[in-house]
């Protein structure tokens, strides 16, 4: 991870879960499993990209949210999505190769239509590249391996402080918002490939110089790391620093956390 100072323009990652703490209901599981999913590699018709798709638990009630469908190595002019249902408003965009259903509706109708989503490709001569997909909501990303939603949050100059506060105002589908913990590499890659800029993350040495921990979310209090950049992972919690971090640079020092936003390898 590397640390700037409060002052530089940087965004926010908010993550979220469900919150019990208020409630006397059973936890929900929010689903959307495309583990079944296909692989394309060579197509000459219409395949239906998540035929057994699982989506549990998610109601859509804004007209202008939905659900997003895109194309990994997707090559633009070649590959294209299309939706052969009715049931909700389609939108194909050719320059990053997704395609959102919007509408409001149920988990069981937006299951029912994503099954109705088709890929095919244009291309006389097309790449033996393989192609698959990601399915998430159109305003907040789903990883299945933690069963959290993640959003980017723009907000230019804000300081850590006030981006925790305001992610923990944040609430989605009845889950309780916080800045981003990153408890495995799973989910660091993830996030990594969802940020349009540097973001703060739910990790900070300001209790005690060296003693890093994540201070948002359910791992609040849990320390992750003794020490600078020559220290240690404690009780083999996961980290991810850059090169010579934490370095404390400056006279203040520096006691928070975010993500990268760079072309090389991801880093927290």
């Amino acid at each position: 991870m590397v640390f700037f100072k409060p002052a530089l323009a940087v965004m926010f990652f908010l993550l979220l879960t469900a919150n019990l703490a208020f409630s006397d209901e059973p936890e929900k599981s929010y689903r959307i499993d495309n583990s079944r999913g296909v692989t394309i590699f060579y197509c000459d018709a219409p395949v239906a990209v998540a035929p057994e798709i699982i989506i549990e638990n998610i109601d859509i009630t804004n007209v202008s949210d939905g659900i997003r469908i895109s194309i990994a190595n997707y090559e633009k002019g070649e590959d294209r999505l299309f939706y052969a249902g009715n049931k909700f408003v389609s939108k194909w965009d050719s320059d990053y190769g997704n395609l959102e259903l919007t509408g409001a509706g149920t988990s069981e109708e937006y299951q029912a239509e994503v099954r109705q989503v088709f890929y095919e490709n244009t291309a006389e001569n097309p790449k033996q590249t393989p192609r698959s997909f990601s399915i998430t909501l159109s305003d907040a990303d789903f990883l299945p391996h933690t069963g959290h939603f993640y959003r980017f949050v723009s907000s230019p100059g804000i300081y850590w402080k006030q981006a925790k506060t305001e992610a923990e105002s944040m609430s989605y589908y009845g889950l309780q918002g916080y800045l981003a913990t990153i408890t495995s590499a799973v989910e660091n890659d993830f996030i990594w490939t969802k940020v349009s800029g540097v973001g703060w993350i739910g990790a900070s040495d300001e209790e005690e110089e060296g003693v890093w921990k994540w201070v948002t979310g359910p791992e609040a209090g849990t320390q992750f790391w003794q020490g600078n950049g020559s220290g240690k992972s404690v009780n083999g919690e996961y980290s991810s620093w850059n090169d010579g971090e934490p370095n404390n640079v400056g006279a203040e020092g520096e006691h928070y956390a975010h993500i990268n936003f760079s072309a090389g390898k991801p880093r927290s």
